[in-house]
């Protein structure tokens, strides 16, 4: 990728955000809040290396974006699951949803007020031989994030921190990746996949023990606890099968 073609890319990134936090103020849909947040992680990784106008201000715009949604995203996911599993109790899903909507309500007076550094950022173009300097140097890097996170992942009784530390190390690799269009994001995809949903099973278990109606959710908790194993032997075989960055070993 040329720093014209980068520079370009970052802009339209840059593009789509405003527009994704437009859309969260609206109406705060699911689907918003997803492509939100990953549309500030890829800017996140990329904006150092573009550099340009009011870039360190736009840099810290999307900390406190990523910041202020973690939570409205995590109840998200935790409704999504439950609302499609048999025998959760209705009052359970009406609570959450009820929590949402108040945990949207403080979320959207914060992306407002963001918006406007958010439009002042104009990406910079990088000189070409020191786009690919930093790319490689940034992948290497990443590369050694996922190998050092690894064995607490893969550990027995890994607990939940472990593996979604694991994840963000996996996808921060496949955002890399995917500037040179290789096709190792689609086995880096797979893994971040199957962790993010025992990260989900996990979430929805924990909002079950912590609600009233936890007594009376006792096997969908089973359920999901049950499914969550599954997902990380699934995790476990994959990872005995591939190369510490998600190659294909041989």
């Amino acid at each position: 990728m040329g720093p014209a073609e980068f520079s370009g890319m970052v802009y339209a990134l840059r593009r789509r955000l405003e527009t994704l936090m437009r859309q969260c103020v609206r109406d705060g849909g699911e689907e918003s809040v997803h492509d939100l947040r990953t549309t500030a992680r890829k800017l996140q990784l990329y904006v150092p290396l573009a550099a340009g106008r009011k870039s360190a201000a736009f840099e810290k715009c999307l900390r406190r974006i990523s910041a202020c949604t973690a939570k409205l995203r995590d109840m998200d996911v935790t409704l999504s699951l439950l609302s499609r599993m048999e025998g959760v109790p209705g009052q359970l899903i009406e609570d959450l949803r009820a929590v949402r909507e108040m945990e949207r309500e403080e979320v959207s007076p914060v992306l407002l007020r963001e918006l406007d550094i958010a439009a002042a950022y104009i990406p910079g173009r990088p000189k070409k031989g020191e786009l690919n300097d930093d790319i490689r140097e940034m992948e290497a890097s990443a590369r050694r994030r996922v190998k050092r996170a690894l064995p607490r992942a893969l550990r027995p009784g890994a607990d939940g921190d472990d593996l979604h530390r694991y994840r963000k190390c996996v996808r921060r690799l496949r955002y890399i990746v995917e500037l040179s269009g290789s096709r190792e994001s689609c086995s880096l995809r797979s893994v971040q996949e199957t962790l993010g949903r025992a990260r989900d099973l996990e979430l929805a278990a924990g909002y079950i023990g912590r609600s009233e109606q936890h007594g009376d959710a006792s096997e969908v908790l089973r359920k999901i606890v049950q499914e969550r194993e599954g997902q990380l032997e699934s995790f476990r075989k994959s990872a005995g099968r591939t190369g510490m960055h998600g190659k294909r070993k041989g």
